[in-house]
């Protein structure tokens, strides 16, 4: 994996569930991502935070932490009324004042987003590297947002897969480190044949996430959703025995709930989609 550059992870905000424990970074909560997305042809538009809508909507955890220029952090006290989501996609979007003295961040904008078309055209598939940028719970940086980096593969194409709102939609599986808190974080797909992503034309997100000639392929796949789950059987009052040909002492068993691995990831056309019609909505109102 080539060194990623830093403006990449100045895109990620934390959610928490209230001002209090944004302040003092409590160890709960979940990720969103800065998005910009234009009303005309001259630039103008609006400043989104994306995240889950089970995260910022359902679960309550609508309070966003944006790191400040200054090395401090400020909050944007934002409740779950705020947020703007679609029934059936588990996608929320708050539309909200960036204050560029206040606030350090890097937009994904709508060239950013990857297409079906794109993905047919490019033969992207299962195998290809991917890296998302979300918040580590238990060591996020403490009162200000110190994004962690992991990686993966995607496991499998987009399919209709049951997500947390009790929907079917498109969803991607991916092959992905990942633990709770990371979801609302940003899912990147890339391709690097000897190229390292700090040099152009992955200077910085401002700029296009794509050159399509076989050099190199950086776009936003999508949003992490959720992860799998499989059961794992504890064994208790195991002892040993001189003759390992008998069977151990097993009196009890029991079974707990553990992460997989396998994780579903919110395409990126879906999280487009919702945007736009954020947008579209709040600039009519």
């Amino acid at each position: 994996m080539p060194k990623i550059p830093a403006s990449y992870l100045n895109c990620t905000v934390y959610l928490y569930k209230s001002t209090e424990d944004a302040e003092i970074g409590k160890a709960e909560g979940g990720t969103g991502f800065f998005a910009f997305y234009p009303i005309d042809d001259s630039n103008k538009g609006y400043t989104c935070i994306v995240s889950n809508w089970h995260v910022a909507v359902r679960d309550g955890f609508s309070v966003a932490r944006i790191n400040s220029p200054d090395g401090g952090s400020d909050i944007i006290d934002l409740d779950p009324s705020e947020w703007y989501f679609q029934p059936g996609i588990d996608v929320a979007v708050a539309i909200y004042r960036h204050d560029h003295l206040r606030h350090k961040g890097s937009f994904v904008r709508p060239g950013d987003f990857i297409t079906k078309e794109i993905i047919t055209r490019e033969e992207i598939g299962p195998g290809e590297d991917v890296f998302l940028i979300g918040r580590f719970v238990d060591h996020d940086g403490g009162k200000v947002n110190k994004p962690s980096v992991r990686f993966g593969n995607i496991s499998m194409m987009h399919s209709k897969l049951i997500n947390p709102t009790d929907k079917f939609s498109d969803m991607l599986c991916v092959d992905l480190r990942c633990r709770g808190g990371y979801s609302g974080s940003p899912v990147f797909v890339y391709r690097t044949p000897g190229f390292d992503l700090t040099q152009p034309p992955a200077k910085n997100l401002e700029q296009s996430f794509i050159m399509l000639d076989g050099v190199i392929l950086l776009m936003m796949l999508g949003m992490l959703t959720s992860q799998f789950q499989e059961t794992s059987e504890i064994r208790k009052g195991i002892k040993a025995t001189q003759d390992q040909s008998e069977p151990p002492n097993v009196p009890e068993k029991d079974h707990v709930k553990i992460l997989s691995g396998m994780s579903l990831v919110t395409p990126s056309w879906d999280i487009e989609r919702v945007i736009a019609a954020a947008v579209i909505q709040h600039h009519r109102s």
